[in-house]
């Protein structure tokens, strides 16, 4: 949460600075962006520096010494090979609304091209109030069903944006399903990460999660989506409705995936010792 609150802290300012600029000037100003992360990222390598020192401790006997192998020895568990496979598709969705919703706010909603980024932000803003929330959601509906609700934000939006382009009130509504797309899924998947995999191997497995969620989901989106675009093109106009059916449906499946495969045990501790959880 307070990444996003940072994320609009950021974005905000600038936009309402810039805004007016243009020209020679409006690019003079820009480059105060990359100043400022500059600043800002050296004031925090020298605060990382004032950390205490914090050497990861030694493995006990009987302990696999390399963590990251752990991690990927518990892809042998059908309910972590699931969410494997599903947090993959999901990390390509989620960047597809990135690379995507830009272009299709001005050229499909024919939104004026300052209004975006203030426009996809709402997703933003929504996003602290989901995850302010989202303990609540967990207890109450449990790791499965909190999963697919933000998978299932994501068929929303999509689904949104293929067949009412022409209400740009609506388009513009549907990012607060953002909040849900990310705190429900992604956060989601960071919590339970932490409840079901042995301390010893956590980090690691975070790690291979991270892989996926700003790794391989993203490599891969940055290749398919911009050639699905090109592909629905005809001339200056894109057959959004048809390409957005595709991210739509890939949520579809993976949402079916997550209710039909996926199924930790009740007791993070009995799935670490291998002993089944009893049934409740």
């Amino acid at each position: 949460m307070g990444g996003t609150i940072g994320w609009i802290a950021a974005a905000w300012p600038l936009f309402f600075l810039l805004g007016s600029k243009q020209g020679v000037e409006a690019q003079e100003a820009k480059a105060w962006i990359f100043i400022l992360a500059g600043i800002v990222s050296f004031v925090l390598a020298a605060f990382s520096l004032t950390l205490p020192h914090t050497p990861p401790k030694r493995a006990t006997e009987g302990v696999q010494k390399l963590a990251w192998l752990e991690a990927l020895s518990m892809l042998k568990k059908p309910f972590i090979l699931v969410l494997f496979i599903v947090t993959f598709i999901d990390a390509t969705i989620h960047m597809g609304y990135f690379i995507m919703t830009g272009g299709f706010l001005e050229n499909g909603v024919k939104l004026e091209p300052k209004w975006i980024m203030p426009a996809m932000s709402i997703g933003q803003v929504a996003e602290i109030g989901t995850m302010a929330i989202l303990g609540v959601v967990l207890k109450r509906l449990g790791w499965k069903k909190t999963m697919i609700l933000g998978i299932l934000g994501h068929a929303a939006r999509f689904a949104v944006y293929a067949f009412f382009p022409q209400y740009p009130g609506l388009i513009i509504f549907v990012q607060i399903l953002h909040g849900i797309c990310y705190a429900f899924f992604f956060a989601t998947v960071y919590i339970f990460v932490d409840e079901f995999f042995p301390k010893d191997a956590r980090s690691s497995a975070q790690g291979l999660f991270n892989f996926l969620i700003l790794g391989a989901g993203p490599f891969v989106a940055g290749i398919i989506w911009p050639q699905l675009e090109g592909k629905f093109k005809n001339g200056d106009v894109i057959d959004y409705q048809t390409l957005f059916l595709i991210p739509t449906g890939m949520a579809v499946v993976a949402a079916v995936l997550l209710m039909a495969l996926f199924n930790p045990p009740h007791q993070a501790e009995a799935k670490v010792e291998g002993v089944p959880a009893p049934a409740h």
